[in-house]
């Protein structure tokens, strides 16, 4: 469970009432963990059922129902005063990175967020020259991809890219944008 009194003080600040989420395929089923402390610090909530393929991809249809959308798991790609884009960080041990080694035969880029940094130090650690970009307008955080921009994996120009996330959607994407 991610600690969401940070949310609660924001949603606070803008005066919101009725709270709408949206959350990605992968995260629907966090949904309690969210609507449980949101209905606790007194807001209305409503879930979106619609699909979600990224943070293009807003229900801005709820808003009619909301004074502000909290978009679950995704960065912002356009700034809205009434959208909120809430980071859903998931750790694990980096460690892991070790079974990639074996695949991995001259430079790398790295694509998390929070733990880009830990990531970069480990492959060092193992003689391995990574490359990571920084964010731009779209994908504004260092190493990150969307579904809409790869601008991160082309502008390493590394000849091999290791992306570490789950799905296929990503890793194809980055695949197609960078030959």
């Amino acid at each position: 469970m991610n600690d969401i009194s940070d949310l609660i003080n924001r949603l606070n600040k803008r005066g919101a009432y009725t709270v709408a989420l949206q959350f990605p395929a992968g995260l629907k089923r966090r949904a309690a963990e969210y609507t449980a402390p949101l209905r606790e610090a007194g807001f209305a909530v409503i879930i979106s059922g619609d699909p979600c393929y990224g943070a293009c991809d807003l229900a801005l249809d709820t808003l009619d129902h909301a004074d502000v959308l909290v978009h679950i798991g995704h960065s912002p790609v356009d700034e809205r005063e009434d959208v909120v884009c809430e980071p859903y960080p998931v750790g694990f041990d980096i460690a892991v990175l070790v079974n990639a080694l074996p695949h991995l035969k001259e430079k790398t880029t790295v694509q998390h967020i929070h733990l880009i940094p830990a990531m970069e130090l480990f492959l060092r650690e193992k003689g391995i020259d990574v490359r990571v970009a920084d964010g731009r307008t779209r994908a504004p955080n260092r190493g990150q991809v969307l579904g809409c921009s790869f601008t991160a994996a082309r502008a390493t120009k590394a000849p091999e890219i290791l992306f570490v996330g789950t799905g296929v959607f990503h890793p194809i994407g980055i695949a197609l944008s960078t030959g």
